[in-house]
């Protein structure tokens, strides 16, 4: 490894773990979004979107839940299944009815 590739690493190492913001969503946009969700009552799909627009990301899991909580209108509603099954986020749906998730043919035991 040369030089300047070491360099590169140490200074990305020693870069805070959390970024001010993400390049797909400004500042300002991010100010813009936690405003709207100030008087939205609390759930866990929308404290997931509040720290990521604060910048801290989420785990792939917690993107899932702060993304059907947002396309299912934060729940205002109450906490039901979206009943989208077209959806690719579907079956990982936090409230969806059934809870069964189709196992792919590659992924079945015994298969080769």
């Amino acid at each position: 490894m040369d030089e300047s590739t070491k360099q590169r690493l140490q200074t990305a190492s020693k870069m805070p773990k959390k970024p001010v913001c993400h390049s797909y969503v400004s500042e300002i946009r991010g100010k813009q979004l936690l405003a709207r969700l100030e008087h939205v009552k609390a759930s866990g799909g929308v404290t997931i979107a509040r720290k990521y627009y604060n910048g801290i990301l989420p785990t792939a899991r917690q993107a899932i839940i702060g993304k059907c909580a947002e396309c299912m209108g934060w729940y205002d509603d109450g906490l039901r299944d979206c009943e989208m099954p077209d959806c690719v986020l579907y079956h990982w749906m936090p409230y969806r009815a059934g809870k069964t998730r189709k196992i792919r043919k590659d992924r079945q035991k015994g298969a080769a």
